[in-house]
C-alpha cells in the first residue's frame, strides 16, 4: 500500500511541478494525504496501534489522583509504577470524551503533520525537494510515526514544534523551544535527545568538520550499536527489548538495505557540502540530517530504535534534496535517478500493513 501511496505522490508532483504556486500547493497536498491516510487507518494496523485503542478504552480505571500521584515518580524514575507520564494524562481525558480509534489516530496526525508542513514552506526550496522529502518520511518513518508509536508521535509533534520555535533564533523562541522538548519528553524521555541539535550547531561552524565528523560517528556506531542499545536498554525498557537475543536473531534479517540507502544518500551530501552559499540558514538541515545518519546503525539492534532516528529524520528528507539542489548541474539528474530509485524499491520490497479503518483485516494475533 505504501507504493501506491508513493506513486499518488508522485503523479501529485508531476502535476504540480512548473505551475504558479505549485510548489506550496503540493506542499498542501502531501500534508493533507499523510495527515488523511494517518487518521483513516484501521486499529489492527499494527500490535502497537492495537494496545494503545484498548488502553485508551480502558481508560477510565485509571483516576486522576492516581495519574498525578505518581506523576512525577514515572517521569523520573520510570518502570516503577509506569513511564510517560504525560501520556496518561492525554489517555485520560481523551478517553473520559471519546474512545473513537479515529479521533485518536486524528489528533495523532495533526501534532505530527502540521508542524511538517510548516517545516516544508519553510525549507523545502522546490516541488522537488518536498517530493523527496515526502517519499522519503513515506519510505523510511510513516508506518512507526505517527502509525505506530503513539506516544512518541505525540513527543514528535511537539518536538517538531520546538524546532519551529528555534529557529526564530530570538531569546522567546529559545525558551519556547526549551520548554516544547520538556513537554515532549512527558510523552517519550528519549525526545531530550534532541538537546543535541542546539549544541552541534554552535560546536559545528563550518560544514566540513561536522560533515566528516558523522562519517567517523556513523562507522564507529556500525560496531558499537549493540553497547548503545545496552544503555538505553537500561534506562527504557522499550529498547531492552532485544538486547538479549536480538530481535533481528528471531525474524532471521536485518535491515542492512536500510543503512546502505541512508550512507548511500550522505554520499551525495558529501560530495555537494561544498557548494553551500547559505550554510548558516540551513545549519540545522546539516546538522540534524547528521544525527539522523549518525543514528541509523542501531536499527540493527531493534526495529523500533527507528522512533530515535525519526527525530531527526524530517531534516535528512531535506538535507539530502537540498545537497542535489545545490550541486553542480550535470550531476542532478543523475543524483535524482539514484535517490528516486532507492526509495521506490525500498517502498517495493518493503512489507506494509496499512489498511483503511473500513477494510476487514484481522486482529493482530498476540491478542487472539
Amino acid at each position: 500500500m505504501y507504493f501506491i501511496f508513493a506513486l499518488i505522490i508522485y503523479f501529485a508532483y508531476k502535476q504540480y511541478s512548473g505551475k504558479n504556486n505549485g510548489h506550496y500547493g503540493f506542499i498542501k497536498f502531501v500534508s493533507i494525504f499523510f495527515f488523511s491516510t494517518s487518521a483513516l487507518r484501521h486499529m489492527f494496523c499494527s500490535v502497537d496501534t492495537w494496545g494503545y485503542i484498548r488502553n485508551l478504552q480502558n481508560s477510565f480505571n485509571k483516576s486522576w489522583t492516581e495519574i498525578f500521584d505518581y506523576f512525577w515518580i514515572n517521569y523520573f524514575q520510570p518502570g516503577i509504577y509506569g513511564k510517560d507520564p504525560g501520556y496518561y494524562v492525554f489517555e485520560k481525558a481523551l478517553g473520559s470524551i471519546t474512545s473513537e480509534p479515529q479521533i485518536f489516530f486524528l489528533i495523532l496526525a495533526l501534532l505530527v503533520f502540521l508542524p511538517i508542513y510548516h517545516i516544508w514552506r519553510n525549507y523545502s526550496a522546490s516541488t522537488f525537494q518536498t517530493l523527496v522529502s515526502a517519499l522519503f518520511y513515506l519510505t523510511f518513518f510513516y508506518a512507526y510515526v505517527p502509525n505506530s508509536a503513539a506516544r512518541q508521535a505525540i513527543a514528535i509533534g511537539f518536538v517538531l514544534m520546538a524546532y519551529l520555535a528555534y529557529e526564530r533564533k530570538t531569546k522567546k523562541g529559545y525558551i519556547l523551544s526549551a520548554l516544547l522538548v520538556f513537554v515532549a519528553s512527558l510523552f517519550h524521555q528519549s525526545a531530550l535527545i534532541v538537546l543535541s541539535i542546539p549544541i552541534a550547531c554552535f560546536v559545528f561552524k563550518k560544514p566540513k568538520l561536522l560533515i566528516y565528523g558523522s562519517i567517523v560517528a556513523f562507522v564507529t556506531m556500525l560496531f558499537v550499536y549493540q553497547m548503545v542499545g545496552e544503555f538505553l536498554g537500561a534506562y527504557n525498557e522499550v529498547y531492552d527489548r532485544y538486547n538479549e537475543v536480538g530481535y533481528y536473531a528471531s525474524v532471521g534479517r536485518k535491515p542492512y538495505l536500510s543503512i546502505i540507502f541512508y550512507a548511500l544518500f550522505f554520499f551525495i551530501v558529501l560530495l555537494n557540502y561544498r557548494y553551500e552559499t547559505e550554510y548558516e540558514r540551513y545549519k540545522i538541515l546539516y546538522v540534524g540530517g547528521a544525527l539522523s545518519f549518525v543514528l541509523m546503525p542501531i536499527l540493527w539492534l531493534d526495529p523500533s530504535a527507528v522512533r530515535l532516528v525519526s527525530y531527526f529524520g524530517i531534516w535528512f528528507s531535506l538535507l539530502v534534496p537540498h545537497s542535489i539542489d545545490i550541486a553542480p548541474a550535470k550531476h542532478r539528474t543523475t543524483y535524482v535517478m539514484i535517490v528516486l530509485a532507492a526509495l521506490f524499491l525500498r517502498l517495493l520490497i518493503s512489507q506494509s500493513n496499512y489498511a483503511f479503518f473500513w477494510q476487514d483485516i484481522p486482529m493482530p494475533s498476540v491478542y487472539l
